[in-house]
């Protein structure tokens, strides 16, 4: 599959960049595996494995707000190229037709200026399409469609939000969703926390089937004792986990000696699994049971942790804990909801299906977490605009579980030495205090709306304290606030517009 571009040696750059973020989706929404980008001149080809018709989802800049994620429509293999921000521009109408359309049928009623704009939008993909073999001209009329087309998206997006907002304000005193924060074991010596833990409805500790491997598990479990007392004190709701992390850094080493017996594995995990949560169960009644069960590890050390041998250990873990204590609520964290990971191929089941066969074989979960990260290495998080997001939300409500969305974006691109995942060298110098706080608005303001959304979850407070994503918290290695905790108690209102 072939697209033409500008040859400009600007438009050139930005293909070399933002060419590493594209990739070919199927009709079932499978991130196609395999895909090789190669740019030769003024063309990008695309090559897969089947010649069946596919999109791309391919990153392009947008004035005043950065690199944005686009789709084509469903695109043939032909010889003649596609001309790439003429297709980019008509999937992005396409898109704002249908939802648009969806939206007015169940009563929003879509602001003038969205029309507006789309006629703008439809005006220069008109004039593209027919300037199709001047690849420069179709380029910049292409770009114009996606510019007016990317506003027509912000009018339309913004109008349902503020809409929804209403409406929820009428039924509501405030935001119908429940903030929780993850924190470590060390709460009593953190000031901070303890100033702004009424900003939370819920906190987080981070119980894992690595503390088995812990030397000095008496001193841990006397931290965890006092954990648990400070926060009874608070009156706050107390979740733990991920209780099995797939990651690499997540893994523990003994569960490699049983590599050859899948069955003793699965053994030995449950009885972690029963054991910790029956210690707890009557202080902690909120359990996340895994993250990065989807994707697995990437390590080749760790192949033998199949899809089928994820699933069987889930499965299992999740049936002893129904068992333990059928009121327990248990979540599951997807940690790549786009399913990007499909790109590297050897996967079989997109994260929804990896899901839909869990709760199918063993019963309920309570949730499914989704995580949102930005700007970090590797990033599972596309640049996403409210459009592309919303669609996000809708898709994964079709499970009809409810669904919580964990965040994570970093205020500095200095590297930390207790976070697993650093900040993609490449954009470090796009990161900020203020950045974070925004991002976290512009997720936070459309989760609001979501009816199937019922909580927000942060990833750690304190950037200081051993954590997943690097800069990510409300206070810095230094003990100092961020922007993104001094705005945060106006977002749990009705009385802000994004």
């Amino acid at each position: 599959m072939r697209f033409a571009f500008d040859p400009e040696e600007n438009i050139r750059r930005l293909i070399d960049r933002l060419g590493k973020q594209a990739f070919l989706v199927n009709y079932e929404g499978k991130v196609l595996p395999g895909q090789q980008l190669i740019v030769q001149e003024n063309q990008i080809s695309i090559r897969k494995a089947d010649d069946r018709s596919a999109r791309l989802f391919f990153p392009w800049p947008i004035s005043g707000k950065g690199d944005v994620l686009f789709s084509t429509g469903s695109l043939i293999e032909r010889e003649e190229p596609y001309s790439l921000l003429v297709e980019l521009a008509r999937g992005k109408i396409s898109s704002l037709r249908n939802q648009s359309g969806s939206w007015q049928q169940v009563g929003m009623t879509i602001p003038l200026e969205f029309y507006d704009r789309l006629d703008d939008a439809h005006d220069f993909l008109a004039r593209g399409v027919q300037t199709n073999d001047d690849a420069r001209e179709a380029c910049r009329l292409g770009g114009a469609a996606l510019e007016q087309a990317q506003l027509a998206s912000d009018v339309l997006m913004a109008s349902f939000i503020e809409q929804r907002m209403k409406l929820q304000s009428r039924r509501y005193q405030k935001p119908p969703l429940r903030y929780c924060c993850g924190v470590d074991f060390h709460l009593q010596q953190d000031d901070s926390l303890a100033e702004w833990i009424h900003c939370f409805d819920e906190v987080s500790l981070p119980l894992n089937w690595k503390m088995s491997e812990e030397s000095e598990s008496k001193l841990l479990e006397d931290q965890i004792e006092t954990s648990l007392e400070l926060l009874r004190q608070h009156n706050l709701n107390i979740s733990a986990g991920p209780l099995l992390d797939f990651s690499d850094a997540g893994l523990p080493g003994w569960i490699k000696q049983w590599e050859r017996d899948v069955i003793s594995m699965q053994s030995l995990v449950c009885d972690f699994v029963e054991t910790t949560v029956s210690r707890y169960a009557n202080r902690i009644r909120k359990w996340d049971l895994a993250i990065h069960g989807e994707m697995g590890a990437a390590g080749e050390n760790w192949a033998f942790l199949t899809e089928e041998v994820r699933l069987r250990l889930l499965s299992r873990s999740l049936e002893i804990l129904n068992q333990i204590d059928n009121q327990l609520e248990v979540s599951l964290l997807i940690t790549d909801p786009w399913g990007l990971y499909h790109g590297e191929g050897g996967y079989v089941l997109t994260p929804f299906g990896f899901v839909d066969i869990l709760t199918r074989a063993r019963g309920r979960l309570s949730s499914l977490k989704l995580v949102l990260t930005n700007s970090y290495e590797p990033n599972r998080t596309p640049p996403f605009d409210w459009l592309e997001l919303s669609r996000l939300i809708d898709y994964w409500s079709a499970l009809t579980i409810p669904l919580q969305v964990v965040l994570a974006a970093p205020s500095s691109g200095d590297f930390l030495s207790q976070a697993s995942e650093q900040v993609d060298s490449a954009e470090s110098h796009l990161v900020s205090q203020k950045l974070q706080s925004e991002w976290y608005e512009k997720v936070i303001s459309l989760l609001i709306a979501k009816e199937s959304v019922v909580g927000v979850q942060f990833e750690h407070f304190h950037d200081k304290a051993p954590h997943r994503y690097a800069s990510a918290g409300f206070v810095d290695v230094t003990g100092k606030p961020k922007i993104s905790l001094e705005r945060l108690p106006r977002l749990q209102t009705f009385d802000w517009k994004p």
